[in-house]
């Protein structure tokens, strides 16, 4: 991927959209739209933080409270030109203003953008791994057909993928641990006769 000089951020308001945007301010990279889910008063710190052309909300309801506050001069938002979204039509209108995305949306919310972004041929750096778990097969069918390289920059996803893009040739098997997930906390002794049922029994499901 050539040099980066603006991007689409989905998921702005969570810990990858944080850091993201750190990335951008620091390395002039504009960001030109953003979605967030319902938090509305961190939405507000992003835009005056980045300026965004266009800003697509979880639904309605946020979109017409964020054009409310700002309307109402809050930290002199209204004299920025934004263009205010929600929902499905909203995602779909915020990948046209770039051709590099980032979906940091948590949870399989994120499926549907990252589908959007392969058709439109978009560049896509992706964090949102529920796309990959629920549609992996679907997902590296439309990357292929539409010649886009996913790059994963999820910090161990990324690491992985570094490491096997530079060494296909040399890597036979890799390892992945589960660090957290429904047997965190237990002993060797109480994985023995752990059923489907209680994997199925994720505390963040």
């Amino acid at each position: 991927m050539n040099k980066i000089n603006d991007l689409v951020l989905l998921g702005a308001t969570g810990s990858i959209g944080e850091q993201t945007i750190t990335v951008c301010l620091n390395n002039d990279i504009v960001i030109k739209a953003i979605a967030f889910g319902k938090n509305i008063d961190k939405a507000i710190e992003v835009i005056k933080q980045c300026k965004p052309k266009f800003v697509c909300a979880f639904s309605e309801k946020e979109a017409l409270e964020l054009k409310s506050r700002i309307k109402s001069n809050l930290n002199n938002l209204k004299y920025l030109n934004i263009e205010i979204g929600f929902g499905e039509d909203g995602l779909k209108k915020a990948i046209t203003y770039s051709n590099n995305i980032v979906n940091a949306i948590t949870g399989i919310a994120g499926l549907r953008p990252t589908i959007w972004s392969i058709e439109a041929k978009n560049n896509l750096m992706l964090a949102n791994k529920e796309s990959l778990v629920v549609g992996g097969e679907l997902i590296n069918k439309l990357a292929l057909e539409n010649n886009v390289e996913i790059i994963p920059i999820d910090s161990e996803h990324n690491a992985i993928y570094r490491l096997v893009r530079n060494n296909k040739n040399e890597i036979s098997k890799l390892i992945i641990t589960a660090s957290g997930g429904s047997f965190r906390n237990k002993t060797r002794e109480e994985l023995v006769n752990i059923s489907v049922k209680d994997a199925l029994n994720h505390p963040n499901w």
